[in-house]
């Protein structure tokens, strides 16, 4: 394994440079073939977007929903950015534009710092893009993806202006650590680390003595200590942090199972999306130039960012899965790992220029077979958000929406619609309801609300029955107020107008939706079906 940057490698030139603007393009290319993507957070994401670029105006729901940047502090990149272009650019656009730099901006990123750690772009750069898709996009956290992105993209800034010094690179830290601190917090915690893993430097043998290793380790922390000005900055002008419940008490912390195969599935979510095996064989042909550089001792590698990679995996096994009111913390380490060992690392084959080139447009088949496959899924769930379109026809304005799912029991999953669910079994379909605010103005019980990442409130009387965000539960649930979903359940006749009921064509492990005289069938959509609920109270007036 050589180490550090021996100058310009084989594989660089313009070829690549297309070859990579190539790759950015077929890697967003899903996101502008589709209005709403089988990506779970993204619907609910939408319709805050269109609510803060002027939706809020619209009555019914200026009596429901209110804007309120008091509330954000962080986690509102794409929130930030849809305001600043309304009225200049159609929501639609803006919305996929946020997804588009969410998918293609992390290996941007990689093949970025990697140009500057290693002399010049490279095929491999090109392969990196197989990176991104994973699960944490299917998620729907796009705040987080573009903050990793804007990580990598701000470490090859600082490593490009190194030789301008102090003068230039330390201000520029500060700006852009207050930059990915906007948009994500976990994305500010992968800039430093990714300065403190340059900073260790490129060569291993300095690190294997004592007592270079801790001028290394003091020289990461001293690069990393002018990224504390964005961080005060954040706790004097906050007026809400993330994590903050006011008079609600602190959510637990949820540990991950302690297991082989539950750490190894964590450190496989930088590259786990639909289909397990189709992941695993994009993870193979990524993974087969590294391999075979090494196996021919011609693997390059940047010592510092290794080290960095470890850190990061040790902290991903270690990491919970819940705390401060957030989910899904367990799957935000990994992806960093995943981002950069391919920064840290370059398989230099030295092949000569005419099979560099063909290596670059192997990479780039590779990546579109990774887009054409993602790309299809999206196309044909689309299905799913036609038949909410339909169901949600019969909801007038200023209706009270109850979302509930049919979720099939571990058997049935098999013959679920490809995309309907990722990972092992995380539906993608949680937050279609949230469409019926956007589309009929109606109100929805989990649009995103929470106090430091969300610049949205909701209204009295109806924040007595919503939640800053939650999962959908099971038909059979209703009236269950200790479900996930929320305490709502348990006020569903005296509160709620209509039940949207989704993946309605699959059974329900639990059961049908329970019998009752006030429930009557209105719309049946397959995917999607709506039932109209006889209220004896006034709605959500007399739910405060």
């Amino acid at each position: 394994m050589s180490e550090g940057n021996a100058g310009r490698c084989a594989g660089g030139g313009a070829g690549t440079s297309a070859a990579i603007l190539v790759a950015v393009l077929l890697s967003i290319a899903p996101a502008m073939l589709v209005r709403i993507p089988p990506v779970l957070d993204y619907p609910n994401h939408y319709v805050r977007l269109w609510l803060l670029t002027g939706g809020v105006d619209h009555p019914p729901l200026s009596q429901i929903y209110a804007v309120d940047w008091s509330r954000a502090s962080t986690n509102i990149a794409m929130d930030l950015v849809a305001v600043g272009l309304a009225g200049i650019v159609p929501l639609g656009v803006i919305a996929a534009l946020m997804l588009a730099l969410a998918i293609a901006l992390p290996p941007l990123g990689v093949a970025l710092l990697g140009r500057q750690v290693f002399g010049a772009f490279h095929w491999w750069h090109v392969a990196c893009f197989v990176l991104a898709w994973n699960w944490v996009l299917l998620a729907g956290f796009v705040n987080f993806e573009i903050s990793l992105g804007l990580a990598l993209v701000g470490a090859a800034l600082d490593l490009r202006l190194a030789k301008h010094g102090a003068a230039v690179v330390v201000p520029l830290r500060i700006v852009m650590g207050g930059v990915v601190l906007v948009a994500h917090a976990f994305g500010f915690l992968f800039y430093a680390a990714l300065l403190g893993g340059l900073a260790l430097g490129p060569a291993l043998a300095p690190l294997l003595s004592p007592g270079a290793a801790g001028r290394a380790v003091l020289r990461a922390v001293l690069t990393c200590l002018s990224l504390a000005a964005p961080v005060l900055l954040l706790l004097v002008l906050a007026p809400t942090l993330p994590g903050e419940t006011g008079d609600a008490p602190p959510s637990p912390i949820v540990w991950q199972e302690r297991s082989v195969f539950a750490y190894v599935s964590t450190l496989l979510t930088g590259l786990k999306t639909y289909r397990f095996p189709v992941d695993i064989a994009f993870g193979l042909l990524l993974a087969a130039p590294v391999l075979a550089a090494l196996f021919l001792r011609r693997l390059r590698a940047h010592a510092g960012l290794l080290v960095t990679g470890v850190v990061l995996t040790i902290g991903a096994i270690l990491m919970p899965r819940a705390i401060l009111d957030s989910g899904g913390i367990e799957t935000r380490l990994p992806c960093m790992v995943a981002l950069t060992f391919a920064a840290a690392v370059l398989p230099d084959l030295r092949l000569p220029r005419r099979w560099a080139t063909v290596a670059a447009a192997v990479a780039v088949l590779v990546v579109a077979g990774r887009a054409g496959w993602i790309g299809r899924i999206w196309v044909d769930r689309q299905s799913d958000i036609v038949s909410v379109d339909r169901a949600l026809a019969h909801v007038p304005p200023g209706a009270a929406v109850l979302p509930l799912e049919h979720l099939p029991a571990a058997a049935d999953l098999a013959r679920a619609p490809l995309g309907r669910f990722f990972g092992s079994r995380t539906p993608t379909y949680w937050h279609y309801p949230t469409l019926a605010i956007m589309e009929r103005r109606a109100f929805v019980p989990h649009l995103f609300t929470i106090a430091g990442k969300q610049p949205l409130r909701v209204l009295p009387p109806w924040d007595a029955i919503s939640v800053p965000e939650g999962p959908l539960a099971p038909v059979d649930k209703l009236g269950d107020p200790s479900t996930l979903a929320g305490p709502y359940l348990g006020r569903w006749r005296e509160c709620f107008d209509y039940i949207l009921v989704v993946n309605a064509d699959m059974p329900n492990a639990g059961g049908p939706l329970p019998a009752s005289p006030a429930i009557a069938p209105v719309a049946d959509e397959g995917f999607a079906r709506l039932y109209r609920i006889d209220r004896p109270g006034a709605g959500p007036a007399a739910c405060g």
